[in-house]
């Protein structure tokens, strides 16, 4: 979990989606979305939509202190 949020911390404002957290931690693409949902459940992560050109879109994960704070 420590290893996830630094990664959070450190993408300036990027987010990241599950995929790319699991090729980074080396963990099923499974694993790392329960660990980005549960830091959206703590509300230490918030979630954006990532649209690509065909299929359906990515959850962006992005630390809170990057987003906006007025929720």
């Amino acid at each position: 979990m420590k290893d996830i949020k630094q990664l959070l911390g450190a993408d300036k404002g990027k987010g990241i989606t599950a995929v790319e957290l699991s090729k980074k931690i080396g963990t099923s693409r499974s694993t790392a979305r329960r660990y980005l949902e549960y830091l959206v459940s703590a509300k230490e992560v918030h979630t954006t939509l990532k649209y690509g050109t065909v299929g359906r879109p990515e959850r962006k994960y992005m630390h809170r202190e990057t987003y906006e704070q007025n929720d």
